[in-house]
């Protein structure tokens, strides 16, 4: 896990970005106590400088292995 500062980031994908944190609010609002989010959502992006080691925050290994077909 990294903690990219937003200058290093593209525009486009801040606003793609603030797109779906809107939505999960909105979602999470209009269905109350019964909101799961989908698990396997997900995204990424790509960083074209390099970043400080300070940026590394941590690390996971998932303990669930997603098929991509499904």
């Amino acid at each position: 896990m990294c903690d990219v500062p937003l200058e290093h980031l593209h525009p486009g994908t801040v606003a793609e970005f603030a797109g779906i944190a809107l939505e999960s609010i909105f979602l999470e609002l209009l269905d109350g106590p019964i909101y799961a989010p989908d698990k396997w959502r997900g995204s990424g992006f790509s960083v074209r400088v390099p970043l400080e080691s300070s940026c590394i925050v941590g690390h996971y290994h998932p303990t669930i292995k997603r098929d991509p077909l499904r």
